[in-house]
């Protein structure tokens, strides 16, 4: 409840009242609400700020900070502005008292704006009612616990504005979890982590090539392999006993892009042709599997396509089962990337140097001496690879 006084002699204020003075206001009669009636603790002055008010309140009282004379018409104006707002649960107003000359304008209010209110806008643009339920389920997939979920949800819907972008809820949310648990904070932002595997996209191949391996498949990165009627270049060949795969790795550095149909359309007919192809990969001689990989999503048409003429699809969330988010997860393979104790050039340089992975960090600690990182910050880099890969 937030309780605002005018006076011709007191300046403007709002006082943010915990449960038990608002029981001792809810107490007493008209007469009684007076300065002294009220507790000492009250008496402070809250600055009238988006910390310190509900955004909706904010605009419609900035024009009330000028001290005057309270009278009846004003505190009714006030109190019918205010109730335009869907989140003003309880508006009351006293006249001025004569012991003090002081008009009180008492508002109790939902914290939470209706969820079927509020419409963010996406990476690509787009508008879409917000979800606080898909938030939650995002929290606890990354490890936070339900209690934990529950309390970053409270905290994002205080800062909920009509038209926020999912960037800035992101960054809410991360540096929330972040303060509270880092670990779950950095497996919450790995889809963000892997958008900093570029610019050039190599250390996504790389890093394509690892998940590979921890599968038990022999790996070979950038091949230039004979088709039938070409060759082609192939960034990821990967076989074991029992198949050959190829893929291609489509790296994005925004989360709005997405591999449409004339991607899948283009890569069915390399594969095709190498289908027909003959090959000397460890008593390989036929392709088994062309592979499109991509670190973010597919258009509809581009998974409707690919499902028809059987180029195997692999995305951030698709297919439902065996998706690169559930891989990276089975195989504990996290980018360097999501590591929060390094910075992003420090991550840059050691990607560029070849350290892609987290659990490289203890095998390559002599490359980072000589690549100018100091003990400490590797000490911490490899505490945190620990925790986030126990190996």
């Amino acid at each position: 409840m937030w309780l605002l006084a005018l006076s011709k002699d007191v300046p403007c204020r709002f006082v943010n009242l915990k449960s038990t003075q608002i029981s001792v206001w809810n107490s007493l009669n008209q007469s009684e609400r007076r300065c002294e009636s009220l507790p000492r603790s009250c008496g402070k002055t809250s600055a009238l700020t988006s910390e310190a008010l509900p955004r909706c309140l904010l605009r419609q009282t900035r024009r009330l900070r000028r001290p005057s004379q309270a009278k009846d018409r004003r505190m009714a104006r006030a109190q019918s502005n205010l109730r335009q707002h869907s989140n003003i649960a309880e508006i009351e107003y006293t006249t001025p008292t004569p012991h003090c000359g002081v008009a009180f304008l008492c508002m109790s209010y939902n914290t939470r704006m209706p969820e079927s209110d509020i419409f963010v806008v996406k990476s690509n643009g787009a508008r879409e009612r917000f979800s606080f339920e898909k938030l939650q389920n995002s929290l606890k997939h990354s490890g936070a616990p339900d209690e934990l979920a529950q309390e970053v949800s409270d905290h994002i819907q205080k800062e909920m504005v009509n038209g926020m972008t999912t960037d800035d809820i992101y960054k809410h949310a991360f540096a929330f979890l972040h303060s509270r648990e880092n670990m779950t904070a950095t497996r919450y932002s790995l889809r963000r982590s892997l958008l900093e595997l570029g610019p050039t996209g190599f250390p996504f191949e790389k890093f394509i090539a690892e998940v590979f391996k921890h599968r038990g498949f022999s790996t070979l990165l950038d091949q230039t392999v004979q088709g039938k009627c070409v060759d082609h270049e192939v960034d990821v060949v990967a076989w074991n006993d029992s198949k050959l795969i190829m893929a291609e790795a489509k790296y994005h550095h925004e989360l709005a892009y997405k591999s449409d149909v004339k991607v899948v359309l283009y890569i069915k007919a390399r594969f095709d042709d190498l289908y027909a192809s003959t090959f000397s990969y460890d008593g390989h001689t036929k392709l088994d599997e062309g592979w499109l990989i991509t670190n973010t999503k597919f258009t509809d048409k581009a998974i409707q396509y690919a499902e028809c003429s059987g180029v195997r699809l692999m995305g951030w969330n698709y297919p439902a089962k065996g998706n690169l988010h559930q891989l990276i997860e089975e195989t504990n393979l996290h980018p360097i990337t999501s590591l929060t104790t390094l910075t992003v050039g420090q991550k840059r340089l050691l990607m560029e140097n070849g350290v892609v992975l987290c659990e490289s960090i203890t095998k390559e600690k002599a490359k980072m001496r000589e690549l100018g990182l100091n003990e400490r910050l590797i000490e911490e880099a490899e505490t945190e690879a620990h925790r986030l890969c126990p190996i």
